[in-house]
């Protein structure tokens, strides 16, 4: 079971697409699978040393993570309680120096979140249920292209059958692990719903490790039930599932990148590497950056290290209120906006996405 269940979580499509995006919200996933192995063990310490040091992997973290610990408490013999209470406590403690020393640490991350709802009784149980849809889990996945291809849910189609044969066995059985696991899988919209913005799987990636442990409970149901057909029903869902991911892959390494390349702020990597490739090739004395960029100043700061090139003077502007008269010779600067006639500056790379769309220009003044 546990090759099978790396199976489905490495074809899980939310695993696959945020695991790609070098962003915190994934790391949640490996805690809680942590926290549920090692509670599993009886190494009640480490499972609880897991979930202190979870708390600080994610903003939606912050509430989970606790929650997880009250419910762990049943499977925790009284003898051990200190033990695990320990072992939560310690990384939470170790945080308060810090907490001491960068008092905005906490607000700042309230603030990158958005604000809580002030209708949160109202609003609430709508969103929490809204992560149930299951156009959502299985067909559509997160509302935004960056953590969704749109086209594949949180877990690909056939997953629905192991999640509903996986739920009813937990529930029939004496089982704490499986009723552990479903009661995951249900409060998982938890920290998401009390913020007003529903469908926004990618603040609730902690389902991907409930949903693989649910699957799985529903192939150990399949597989051992009297039933003579479902197993044969579950090989069928199986051979489904790889068919299914390669569709999703062909999509994702396919169209998607058409799709998505707008909220990925187009082929800005091509756009600032050509700019930095032309300084050492160019007599450049000053490079400018169109500041109406998103997030221009990171982007170009990363690409710098990326390639190891660092021009002499960089300057942020706006194009639309800046006098291109006046700029010297030597200078060079992307934007994208393309501009018909600027004095004496000429555009030298035009970088366009994967359907042809004219994205970014690069500009290079060589006359005064």
């Amino acid at each position: 079971m546990a090759i099978l269940s790396g199976i489905l979580l490495a074809t899980t499509p939310a695993f696959f697409v945020n695991s790609r995006l070098l962003l915190d919200n994934i790391y949640p996933v490996t805690f809680v699978l942590l926290w549920l192995i090692f509670l599993f063990k009886n190494k009640f310490f480490l499972s609880g040393l897991t979930l202190g040091i979870g708390i600080h992997s994610y903003h939606a973290a912050k509430i989970y993570m606790p929650l997880y610990f009250l419910l762990s408490l049943p499977r925790v013999a009284s003898a051990k309680w200190g033990w695990f209470i320990v072992g939560f406590l310690i990384p939470i403690i170790l945080f308060i120096p810090w907490l001491r020393a960068h008092p905005d640490t906490l607000t700042n991350q309230v603030s990158y979140v958005s604000s809580i709802d002030r209708q949160i009784g109202t609003n609430f149980v709508r969103n929490y249920l809204s992560y149930f849809d299951p156009a959502i889990l299985f067909t559509t996945g997160d509302k935004t292209l960056i953590h969704s291809t749109g086209r594949t849910g949180v877990f690909l189609f056939p997953l629905v059958s192991l999640l509903v044969f996986g739920a009813l066995h937990t529930i029939t059985q004496k089982n704490y692990f499986g009723k552990l696991i479903l009661i995951g899988f249900l409060t998982y919209p938890l920290a998401p719903a009390i913020i007003n913005d529903p469908g926004r799987i990618s603040r609730a990636l902690v389902v991907i490790s409930f949903g693989i442990l649910l699957s799985i409970y529903g192939v150990k149901f399949m597989l051992e039930s009297k039933e003579k057909l479902l197993k044969p029903i579950f090989y069928f869902l199986l051979s489904f599932i790889f068919l299914s991911f390669i569709f999703f892959l062909n999509d994702y390494f396919g169209n998607y990148r058409v799709r998505s390349r707008a909220v990925f702020n187009n082929n800005v990597g091509g756009a600032f590497e050509s700019v930095l490739k032309s300084a050492q090739i160019r007599p450049v004395e000053k490079v400018y950056i169109d500041k109406n960029i998103f997030q221009a100043k990171y982007y170009f700061e990363f690409y710098k290290q990326k390639l190891r090139i660092y021009p002499k003077e960089v300057s942020f502007f706006d194009p639309n209120s800046e006098d291109f008269t006046k700029l010297p010779k030597g200078t060079i600067f992307v934007s994208s906006k393309k501009f018909q006639t600027l004095g004496n500056f000429e555009i030298i790379e035009t970088v366009r996405e994967l359907d042809g769309v004219e994205s970014y220009f690069v500009y290079w003044n060589d006359e005064n």
